[in-house]
C-alpha cells in the first residue's frame, strides 16, 4: 500500500509536466518547439484565478462561472498558439525567437497583472480537476494526464494528422511535395500546445488552491528533458508518446526523491540540469550512429 501511495504521489506531481510535454511533442514531431508553454500555464492560471476569486482584495469581483473561466483559459492558450504560429509560419521568424519572446511577454504580463499578489479563495468547482480524488486515493489529474497520453498516442499512430506530423518533421519539402498541408498541420500543433498549457494552468491552480506570479517558471527545461529522454528527436519526425511518458515519470521520481532527502533544494535543479545535458548528448550520439548505419547500408 505504501509503494502504491508513493507511485500515485509521483504520478500526481508529474501530471502538470506531462500535460505540457504532450503539447511539446506535437511541435517537436513537426520540427518545431514551443518555449512559451510554461508562461501560457502561468498567465492563463492568473487570469482564471482573478475571474473566479471571491477575495475582494485581488479578485475581479465578477465571479464568472468556473466552466466559462476554464473555457476562456483554453481559448487563451489556443490564442497564444495562433500568435506563435503566425510569426513562425507566415512571417518565417525562427521558432526559438518567437516562442522565447512570447514566454517573456506573458511572464511580464503576469507580473503586471497580479502586482506580485498571490491569488486564492476559489470556488470548489474551479479546483475540482486539480484537487479531487476518486475514493480519496486516485487523483482526477492523474487520470487526465494518463488519458491524454494514451489518446495522443492514438492520434499519432492512427490518424492522418499524426502521420502528417512525422512526415513534416522528417522532410518538410518532401511532405509539401506529397500534398500535405504543412502550414495547417504545424499551426494545429502550436494550437494544441497552447491549449494544453491553459489546461495545465487550470489543473495546477486547483491542486495548489492558489496562484502565484512564479507559477510554472522553469518548467520548459523539464519539458524538453522529458521529451528528449523519451526519444523524441529535436530535429523532428522521430518519437512517440510512450517514451516521454517514461521521461516524465523519471523526472517525477527524481524530484520527489530529492525533495524528501535532507539536502539543499538547489541540488534538485543541479540534477535536472545534468539530466537535460545527458539526454541531449545521448540524443546526439544516437543520431550520429544512425547516420553512420544508414551510410553503411549498400
Amino acid at each position: 500500500m505504501l509503494s502504491l501511495r508513493i507511485l500515485i504521489n509521483v504520478l500526481e506531481h508529474s501530471s502538470i509536466l506531462g500535460i505540457l510535454v504532450i503539447g511539446m511533442i506535437f511541435c517537436l514531431l513537426a520540427g518545431r518547439f514551443d518555449l512559451s508553454s510554461e508562461s501560457t500555464l502561468g498567465f492563463s492560471a492568473i487570469v482564471g484565478a482573478w475571474l473566479v476569486s471571491t477575495n475582494i482584495h485581488f479578485g475581479s469581483g465578477w465571479l464568472w462561472p468556473p466552466v466559462a473561466v476554464v473555457l476562456l483559459m483554453l481559448a487563451m492558450g489556443a490564442a497564444v498558439g495562433c500568435i506563435n504560429s503566425f510569426f513562425i509560419i507566415k512571417l518565417r521568424v525562427n521558432a526559438f525567437i518567437v516562442t522565447l519572446a512570447m514566454l517573456l511577454t506573458l511572464r511580464g504580463f503576469t507580473y503586471v497583472f497580479t502586482n506580485a499578489n498571490t491569488m486564492y479563495d476559489f470556488p470548489e468547482s474551479f479546483m475540482a480537476l486539480g484537487g479531487y480524488s476518486i475514493s480519496g486515493m486516485l487523483p482526477v489529474s492523474v487520470i487526465l494526464f494518463l488519458g491524454l497520453f494514451l489518446f495522443s498516442q492514438f492520434v499519432l499512430s492512427y490518424t492522418r494528422f499524426g502521420r502528417d506530423l512525422y512526415a513534416i518533421g522528417g522532410n518538410r519539402a518532401a511532405a509539401f511535395a506529397a500534398g500535405i498541408r504543412v502550414d495547417r498541420q504545424t499551426f494545429a500543433a502550436f494550437v494544441i500546445s497552447g491549449m494544453l498549457g491553459g489546461l495545465a494552468g487550470w489543473v495546477l491552480a486547483g491542486r495548489l488552491q492558489a496562484v502565484t506570479i512564479g507559477l510554472g517558471e522553469g518548467m520548459v527545461f523539464e519539458v524538453f528533458a522529458a521529451a528528449v529522454i523519451g526519444g523524441v528527436s529535436l530535429s523532428g519526425g522521430k518519437g512517440n508518446m510512450m517514451g516521454p511518458l517514461g521521461g516524465v515519470l523519471l523526472l517525477g521520481v527524481i524530484t520527489t526523491g530529492l525533495s524528501v532527502m535532507p539536502i539543499s533544494s538547489f541540488w534538485v535543479d543541479a540534477v535536472r540540469g545534468v539530466l537535460i545535458l545527458a539526454a541531449v548528448v545521448l540524443w546526439r550520439i544516437t543520431e550520429i550512429y544512425e547516420e553512420r548505419w544508414r551510410k553503411s547500408i549498400p
